[in-house]
């Protein structure tokens, strides 16, 4: 299975990333100098080497110096790989718990929807009952008024009549 690389922007944020990468490019200059240098002196190519005095050793030394950098910058790779490894898995660790709180969030505005709701439903009842409330109230004042109204004209009626006796 191949794995997405962290782009390059990602891993040099990280300070330690940065001076890991920085060290094997540098590592790398070194040994892509010395493999130059070495097939500009043609080694390998045995009637050159032959026509040098010395060419055997100098060359054996630029190699032990290049695989030494080769041992190198894989030991820088190889920590680099392994920092890499560990930053997906805390970035996919950090995913995986924003996601499962963006679900129990989901969850919880679903069930605040939920409320929202049954409460827009008890208001609009609520505001049923108000209104038939409201209605009672004002033909019970209704009542009322023509109660007092009607002992008024009764006691007044009574009243004046008591007087003529």
């Amino acid at each position: 299975m191949r794995r997405d690389p962290l782009d390059l922007d990602t891993l040099l944020a990280h300070p330690d990333m940065a001076e890991q990468g920085e060290h094997a490019f540098s590592e790398f200059a070194s040994i892509l100098a010395l493999a130059e240098r070495s097939r500009q002196s043609g080694f390998g190519d045995e009637t050159r080497r032959g026509n040098k005095p010395g060419g055997h050793a100098t060359h054996q030394r630029d190699l032990d110096r290049a695989l030494s950098l080769v041992g190198r910058a894989s030991t820088l790779l190889e920590r680099s790989d392994r920092r890499i490894r560990t930053i997906e898995s805390e970035a996919a660790a950090g995913v995986a718990a924003l996601t499962e709180e963006l679900t129990r969030a989901r969850a919880k505005v679903r069930d605040l929807e939920q409320q929202v709701a049954e409460a827009e439903v008890r208001i609009k009842e609520a505001d049923g009952r108000i209104a038939e409330a409201e209605c009672r109230l004002q033909s019970a004042n209704d009542w009322v008024h023509k109660l007092h109204d009607a002992i008024t004209r009764a006691f007044s009626a009574y009243e004046g009549t008591a007087a003529n006796r």
